[in-house]
């Protein structure tokens, strides 16, 4: 099972968006968890702008307990799953990728020198809180609580991170906008990508997990 799941994550922020309809509670295998999650929608937002293309990704703590598990080797048994999950009970999750729309290096892009080079990699991943935030209804401004800048050391073309926000700002917000306001790229505009927290909540709540035993 351990060699399948881990084929379904690294699909999970590279499949193109597909109409799935998620009506009354469906049980699901962890497989088809992640391929309906992976294929739904709401969850992805795409912006594409001259050179550069940006997709933002809201992540389920399951799909983040099922993806720490599965790289240590460890159970998927319910109680694991449950108890891996409470880790990221506090942060609401997104996947923030920056690419190229003809798939080149980003990090490379205008770089002349290797100081540049080392230079925007400290930065990317040093400041990105000072680039992304939330908008929240009401219209204050969310703060990163936590991100990680996913170094692939030349495996990937695109800058990768995982952003976290505190949930707590997110407990009584629906509608939210994810905004990532370029200090790295020399992106031309302002990026926003439109979120429903109630309508992602409700699509995953239509899925229940049938877990290893």
């Amino acid at each position: 099972m351990s060699s399948i799941i881990k084929r379904r994550l690294s699909w999970l922020f590279f499949l193109p968006p597909l109409f799935v309809f998620l009506g009354c509670q469906k049980k699901v295998s962890i497989p088809e968890y992640l391929k309906e999650v992976s294929h739904n929608p709401e969850l992805r937002r795409e912006y594409i702008s001259g050179d550069y293309k940006i997709t933002c990704t809201y992540i389920p703590p399951e799909v983040l307990a099922i993806s720490e598990l599965s790289n240590a080797e460890g159970s998927l048994s319910e109680n694991s799953i449950l108890e891996e999950k409470e880790r990221f009970s506090n942060g609401v999750y997104f996947n923030l990728r920056i690419g190229l729309t003809d798939s080149s290096d980003i990090l490379k892009k205008g770089i002349v020198d290797r100081n540049q080079y080392v230079r925007r990699v400290n930065a990317l991943t040093n400041d990105l809180r000072k680039a992304v935030f939330l908008i929240a209804g009401n219209g204050d401004t969310i703060k990163i609580s936590n991100s990680i800048f996913e170094r692939s050391y030349g495996a990937s073309p695109d800058a990768v991170f995982m952003v976290a926000f505190p949930k707590e700002r997110l407990e009584n917000e629906s509608a939210i906008k994810f905004i990532f306001d370029d200090k790295f790229f020399s992106i031309p505009n302002l990026v926003q990508f439109d979120f429903n927290l109630n309508y992602i909540d409700k699509e995953l709540s239509s899925l229940k997990l049938n877990y290893e035993k």
